[in-house]
């Protein structure tokens, strides 16, 4: 049982440095603009409202990080569940024990 607790918080630490490091790489890589542009769509006469704040600096594939951090964040939480699990475990572990003594 010790060993997947400690097997589990090794994953809570690998995805928590997952998510630090594919933040990071958005933050160094982008840049935001004062003021969205408006672009001309197909018809000249209606402007475009998507936001087009976001300029990359970097070479950087947001939208690949942000799978990452997805990733990340689904393998934080079954790591956690681990431990959750786990605990249980020994609190019915503990009880069995109590119980037999009692």
């Amino acid at each position: 049982m010790i060993n997947a607790i400690d097997t589990a918080l090794t994953g809570l630490n690998k995805a928590s440095q997952q998510v630090n490091k594919s933040a990071t790489k958005i933050v160094r890589g982008t840049s935001v603009n004062a003021q969205p542009q408006s672009q001309p769509t197909q018809n000249t006469n209606i402007p475009s409202t998507a936001p087009q704040n976001i300029t990359t600096i970097q070479d950087v594939d947001v939208t690949a990080e942000i799978v990452n951090i997805k990733l990340a964040e689904i393998s934080y939480k079954a790591n956690l569940s681990v431990i959750e699990t786990a605990g249980e475990l020994f609190d019915e572990l503990l009880n069995a024990f109590d119980d037999k003594n009692s």
